[in-house]
């Protein structure tokens, strides 16, 4: 049975939580190099140079840093990669 281990955030008062807003995703324009955009509980949107935007999720597998495919946005909508976080973070 695959165990993942990911960062969770208390969202209690007073925590910080990242929370990456649908039209930061629709105005991040492509650079020479990889972007990160960070959502939280280890999900992130890479954007590649050439415009592609990818969901992937970060997380940790018997001590050793893993990334996991989510999708391709905008196919996969923001609300749908949390989702698929979700998802991964109940098993």
């Amino acid at each position: 049975m695959l165990h993942l281990v990911l960062p969770r955030f208390n969202l209690e008062a007073g925590s910080t939580t990242l929370v990456l807003p649908d039209t930061q995703i629709k105005q991040a324009k492509p650079s020479d190099k990889d972007q990160w955009l960070t959502d939280g509980q280890g999900l992130r949107l890479l954007i590649k140079p050439t415009g592609s935007k990818y969901w992937r999720l970060k997380y940790r597998f018997q001590g050793k840093q893993k990334t996991l495919a989510l999708g391709v946005y905008p196919s996969v909508s923001l609300k749908q990669a949390r989702q698929k976080v979700a998802e991964a973070n109940s098993y």
